[in-house]
């Protein structure tokens, strides 16, 4: 009797234990609030920069040969992979000749430029694209400047290594070729090489 009454103790103890667990809320944790992660370096839109550099020789009056080297610095944005524009700014060099340029002994000058560029194919699952490149602007003490360039892609969507072959045409100001000196902006013609890392 005594095992029996034990026995059906037990049995009601656990029915109100699992009763009572039942009457409870199960409260599970909560999924953190946080904002969803973005691939920048993946997304088709948004901001770029490239970083560029071009080493060539020009041509000027009296086929006088003036090699320079540039470097560029360029921001803007990206609509897609077929067209991006920015603004960008840089330092070009001349090596040799540049009495002929302004009258000075200065070698370095200062284009300030808008830029269009793009892929001609899409680089989603190719390593190496060809792309177009235009710049158009002004060189600080000289005049206007148009340079297209048209080179090959290497890398991702928004990593890539460019290389490419720029055609230049300066207005660069040759005030000591007149007698008595006035300004006077010969149009002179350059083909660069060109290579840059764009992100």
């Amino acid at each position: 009797m005594n095992k029996l009454t034990a026995l059906m103790g037990l049995l009601l103890l656990s029915a109100s234990s699992l009763s009572a667990q039942s009457d409870k809320e199960i409260i599970l944790p909560q999924k953190p609030h946080r904002p969803q992660y973005v691939d920048h370096t993946q997304s088709p839109t948004g901001f770029w920069c490239a970083a560029e550099a071009e080493g060539g020789s020009t041509v000027m009056l009296n086929h006088v040969n003036m090699q320079a080297a540039q470097l560029t610095y360029t921001a803007g944005y990206r609509f897609n992979e077929y067209i991006r524009v920015g603004a960008g700014l840089g330092a070009k060099y001349y090596f040799n000749h540049n009495s002929r340029r302004r009258g000075t002994a200065n070698s370095c000058t200062f284009p300030l430029f808008f830029n269009a560029r793009g892929n001609f194919l899409s680089q989603a699952d190719r390593s190496m694209v060809p792309y177009w490149s235009v710049n158009v602007g002004g060189v600080v003490g000289d005049g206007f400047f148009l340079s297209p360039t048209i080179g090959l892609r290497f890398g991702e969507q928004r990593n890539s290594w460019l290389l490419g072959l720029s055609y230049s045409l300066n207005h660069i100001n040759t005030d000591k070729l007149q007698v008595p000196p006035a300004t006077r902006l010969t149009t002179t013609s350059a083909l660069m090489l060109h290579v840059g890392y764009e992100f």
